[in-house]
């Protein structure tokens, strides 16, 4: 892990200003809570991201991980207390079942880093998930 090296390391800029952030103890995953409501998980594993998920109706005020690292919770300014799974497929899963919101392509590029071509075929992926054909 580059951070623990004492080494500097940005992982990336998020569109909204970022109000908190918690360090998963067991994987080493950081996530950060948005103004806008977004959570932003980055992997220092050397893997792409971050991963983004809407997660509340205001901004973050606030995240914590258990003891084990097991789950997630975040605050919002909209009320609300979130529980979430391991980052991953499992926390994309509670997400799809959620919301019916989809990333445009531009959002994808510019949150997500993905190319063109990969950003247009995965909105509209979404998009046609939740029946929306004409995309």
């Amino acid at each position: 892990m580059a951070a623990a090296t004492g080494v500097r390391t940005e992982l990336g800029r998020a569109s909204a200003a970022l109000t908190s952030v918690a360090w998963d103890p067991r994987d080493g995953w950081i996530v950060a809570g948005a103004a806008d409501g977004a959570l932003l998980f980055w992997s220092l594993q050397g893997d792409a991201g971050p991963e983004l998920l809407a997660g509340h109706g205001g901004g973050v005020n606030a995240l914590a991980y258990d003891a084990g690292g097991d789950r997630l919770a975040s605050a919002g300014a909209d009320g609300r207390v979130v529980v979430w799974p391991r980052p991953g497929e499992g926390l994309r899963a509670r997400l799809a079942a959620a919301t019916r919101a989809c990333l445009l392509p531009a959002e994808r590029r510019r949150h997500l880093g993905e190319a063109d071509d990969v950003a247009e075929a995965r909105a509209g992926a979404c998009e046609r998930s939740f029946g929306n054909l004409n995309y």
